[in-house]
């Protein structure tokens, strides 16, 4: 589980405040520049549960990465419910044009 933190969350990156819905634990971060952020979401329950994310204006999701009892710390679609007893990461950055 502390590389679904450890990972994706460096020196750069600061606690922000969170509405974490029942029963999940959730918690985000922002660089210094606020042009990247992550999310992980506990979820401690034996059900899969599902996770509305609105991101910032301008975020777009990056990437989503798991840990459960299948899979370690590998990517998975960041719309998907969070299975019992996973730990999911979830990164996004400002919208770039490409």
């Amino acid at each position: 589980m502390i590389k679904q933190y450890s990972g994706f969350i460096t020196d750069d990156f600061r606690k922000v405040s969170i509405h974490s819905p029942d029963p999940l634990w959730v918690s985000a971060y922002f660089n210094s520049s606020k042009s990247s952020g992550v999310i992980v979401a506990i979820n401690p329950s034996a059900d899969s549960i599902s996770l509305d994310v609105t991101l910032p204006e301008g975020m777009k999701t990056r990437g989503a990465y798991q840990t459960d009892k299948n899979l370690n710390c590998e990517s998975v679609s960041a719309d998907s419910p969070i299975p019992g007893r996973a730990v999911r990461t979830i990164l996004y950055s400002a919208n770039q044009s490409e």
